[in-house]
């Protein structure tokens, strides 16, 4: 994708994990660092250097994100693998509720991640809401005990723990063979109850797993043992038997007196059932895969007078229900039609469902990235959300779309997404039929382009030609058109070569795509077909999708067996990035880093994520100022306006931030700092030398951007031109294209974080010949 600046030079400090630091990677660098197979030039520390950086020093930055739907979530990493972090770009999807009938409080445990789990409670008007604690153990088939503040789960065993999340023990082992599909708990006569569904036998024990017995014995041949429930006022254990249908049955606590219920023909399922005793009724949810929808039923307490309660539609993730202390009310939790995990409430009637809490878990299947916007776009099946590059922010801005959403593809001049769904049609050679469209998030409006793209797997952008590019899989070829739907074409037909998935190359002026194992390539403007790089299949299995980092030369693929692999662009320098079995990462995008770009009166950094450190800033070298040179202070916390000042005092902390952007008074152009890091306060790690942009001249302190040409500024280019207070004006209006705030906030005597029109006025006044306008960094407050 292309971006809005240009990354041959830059001026930005990485700290690494283990490390603390590590030396600029420019012409400033005390020594060369850089991928392997690449040189980087070299220079001493100076202001010699500092000119020859603006010019010639590569950069290295940047950002992976990529979707792992199976764990629902987008990941993010810098581009050498290191630093991954999750987003989680909402809140998890509610399972397991219940209420304490002595207080009303509700209680429910969200699923964030495979080992990301919180507890959480509200009051009965849910009007206070308070996270409990979190734990990294899947609890299912969890049942509260309330009176002992504590709360019952399986994890193959049955384990207990407090409401606190302390004090874990082991409650119950299981037997040779035994599998624990269900718990109950008695806390009045202190049992817990549960369902074997291994031996098909109902169990029970006392609350510390002491004196455990079997209840009832089923056939060995019977069906699958699910959920069971107590109904304590009668001493009877009801419980779901289900195969290709399901049967709800109760037996006395002692065994005796087993009795069918209800039996559902049609429901190969049911995930949860509930008992009001109070009212003589029971709940369930069906969970019938052969009619793709699911209710919340009701029945007396034996069998009689069943209903249907509600028509949820598609109720999955973790349905659960719980009977409220509130006369006639039940909980549930699951998924809806649209798709929106949710807690939720409704009258033993059916009627005032009333949502209490929801949230928007996206199983993320495609990514696009918006580098202007600094935006996300993903896609999950018939939805597309937004999100900040930090994961915060998430909005649906597209809702149950007609058709699957393949792919995507962000225009970041213009903020046009680009769409590639599938339709009810099919080809005339039988294949599936895929709709492009393209998509305004401000407006909301979507109208087609193509409407027969058969068997299309991902889609590619050129914004400098405007055209768009798609493979077709069982056609094997690469199509392209026009952004207005025109002069569609073929591109490259590939004999019976099957492309998935496909990225442009903006700098050097050419389409990769994936070919089974191998990576391959074309020029823009045609010419032959050059293989690349084929993928080893172990360990690395196939290949998925692939981004470009057309300015360093740099292809990222990630594959089927959890890699992220870097290779550079003649198909050498093969590295492993980021391995993890756990990802199934269907799409990986390269998003370059504004921190590589030129700043005037700010300095950069990436900190080390992990253990709390401080980082103290030096001028180790000032062409107007030399008489600052020297220890200025330390690095503070980010402000309100996202800017962090020089202080006089260490500040410890764990830095989340992605990127540091410290505006001081202390901060002036052309000169040369230092950062180093330390946990203690007395031994530190190894300087990374960051500079600041600017010609070591007079007027030349205004020197913000070089030209602007196709949808990017070139950095600084020693002269002060109408670029420059253009480039303000720009990032002013937050028009498209526009450099990032840190280069052209200029104003005041400590940059304030925004860009307004003194700034503009004041590069006006640079561009006139003023001189420097601000006091030397020693005398700052």
């Amino acid at each position: 994708m292309k971006r809005h600046v240009t990354l041959h030079d830059g001026i930005v400090g990485r700290f690494e994990p283990g490390n603390h630091s590590r030396q600029a990677q420019r012409g400033l660098s005390a020594s060369p660092v850089g991928p392997p197979g690449r040189g980087v030039a070299s220079g001493s520390i100076g202001l010699i250097a500092l000119t020859l950086s603006l010019a010639t020093g590569p950069a290295w930055g940047g950002t992976l994100f990529w979707t792992d739907p199976g764990n629902a979530r987008i990941q993010k990493a810098r581009s050498d693998g290191s630093n991954i972090r999750e987003l989680t770009p909402d809140r998890g999807d509610p399972m397991a509720v219940s209420v304490d009938p002595q207080t009303g409080m509700i209680y429910w445990v969200e699923y964030l991640s495979p080992t990301q789990y919180v507890f959480r409670r509200a009051d009965n008007a849910f009007s206070v809401v308070e996270d409990l604690f979190g734990t990294s153990i899947p609890p299912n088939g969890i049942a509260f005990a309330f009176t002992q503040s504590q709360y019952y789960f399986i994890s193959n065993s049955i384990e207990r723990a407090d409401l606190t999340g302390g004090n874990p023990q082991p409650a119950v082992t299981p037997e040779p063979g035994e599998v624990i599909a269900g718990i109950a708990l008695d806390e009045l006569n202190g049992k817990i109850y549960w369902t074997d569904t291994g031996l098909k036998r109902i169990r029970r024990a006392n609350l510390d797993g002491s004196g455990a017995e079997t209840v009832i014995s089923r056939s060995p041949t019977q069906k699958r043992l699910g959920v069971i429930a107590l109904d304590l006022a009668a001493n009877r254990v009801y419980w779901a038997e289900h195969l290709n249908d399901s049967t709800i049955l109760r037996a006395n606590t002692d065994g005796t007196s087993i009795q069918t219920l209800l039996y559902r023909q049609w429901d190969d399922s049911l995930p949860a059932l509930a008992l009001d005793s109070a009212a003589g009724v029971m709940y369930w949810f069906d969970g019938s895969s052969y009619r793709g929808e699911h209710d919340l039923g009701r029945a007396n307490l034996d069998g009689t007078a069943m209903v249907q309660v509600r028509y949820i539609w598609d109720i999955s993730g973790y349905p659960s229900i719980a009977i409220d202390v509130s006369p006639g009310k039940v909980l549930w939790t699951g998924t809806r039609r649209e798709g929106l995990p949710q807690l939720a409430r409704v009258n033993s009637d059916g009627s005032e469902a009333t949502t209490l809490w929801e949230t928007m878990r996206l199983r993320a299947w495609r990514i696009a990235a918006d580098v202007n916007r600094q935006r996300l776009y993903f896609a999950d099946l018939d939805r597309i959300a937004t999100a900040g590059f930090d994961g915060s922010d998430v909005t649906i801005i597209f809702n149950q779309i007609s058709g699957t959403v393949y792919d995507l593809a962000v225009h970041s001049f213009t903020g046009d997404l680009y769409v590639l769904q599938s339709t009810p049609g099919s080809c005339t050679n039988g294949y599936s039929e895929y709709l492009v469209v393209r998509a305004t998030p401000d407006d909301a409006t979507y109208w087609p382009i193509v409407w027969d793209a058969c068997g299309a797997k991902s889609l590619a952008l050129d914004e400098l030609t405007g055209t768009l590019y798609w493979s077709e899989a069982p056609n094997h070829r690469v199509e392209r058109v026009k952004l207005d739907g025109s002069s569609r074409q073929t591109f490259v037909d590939l004999g019976s070569e099957t492309p998935v998935g496909i990225a442009i190359d903006p700098v050097a002026r050419r389409l990769y795509w994936i070919g089974g194992s191998a990576i391959r390539r074309r020029a823009l403007d045609g010419g032959v077909i050059q293989n690349v790089v084929t993928i080893p299949s172990s360990p690395y299995g196939a290949p998925e999708s692939l981004s470009v980092d057309g300015e360093q030369g740099r292809l990222f693929i990630s594959t089927s067996a959890g890699h992220i692999l870097q290779v550079d662009t003649d198909g050498s320098n093969l590295i492993p990035l980021v391995q993890d079995p756990s990802i199934a990462a269907t799409d990986v995008v390269f998003v370059p880093s504004y921190v590589d770009s030129p700043r005037n009166r700010y300095i950069s950094f990436e900190p080390q994520l992990g253990p709390a450190v401080a980082y103290q800033v030096s001028m180790s070298a000032s062409e107007t100022f030399p008489q600052s040179v020297g220890v200025l202070g330390w690095v503070g916390a980010p402000e309100a306006n996202g800017v962090s000042a020089i202080v006089p005092a260490p500040v410890f902390r764990a830095w989340t931030e992605d990127v540091i952007d410290i505006g001081d008074c202390r901060v002036v152009p052309a000169s040369v700092y230092e950062l180093r890091a330390t946990q203690d306060g007395v031994t530190f790690d190894p300087p990374t030398t960051v500079a600041t942009a600017g010609k070591p001249a007079g007027k030349f302190w205004g020197d913000t951007v070089g030209a602007f040409t196709g949808f990017e500024w070139s950095p600084p280019n020693g002269e002060v031109n109408v670029n420059d207070f253009l480039a303000a004006a720009r990032t002013f209006q937050a028009a498209p294209g526009a450099p990032h705030r840190t280069w052209v906030d200029v104003h005041d005597q400590t940059p304030n974080g925004v860009v307004n029109l003194t700034d503009v006025f004041l590069l006006i006044k640079a561009f006139q010949g003023d001189p420097y306008p601000f006091a030397d960094p020693a005398e700052c407050p």
